[in-house]
């Protein structure tokens, strides 16, 4: 048997933010924003700083509400 620790990882899906890190740490590892965005096109994903500065033709929408999935 090996005597090494292994930590676990933990992930957060939430609605307006997804975050990552191993179980004990004191603050997540990874963060993003986890909204998709909506044009003509179809779905894509919405980087952090489109995010921020998203103009009034595209349409953006939470993964998760109320925690139910709408994918």
């Amino acid at each position: 048997m090996c005597d090494e620790e292994v930590a676990a990882l933990v992930v957060d899906n939430g609605s307006g933010m997804c975050k990552a890190g191993f179980a004990g740490d004191d603050a997540p590892r990874a963060m993003w924003i986890s909204k998709q965005e909506y044009d003509e096109s179809g779905p894509s994903i919405v980087h952090l700083q489109q995010a921020a500065t998203a103009n009034a033709v595209n349409e953006t929408n939470k993964a998760v509400k109320e925690g139910e999935e709408k994918w």
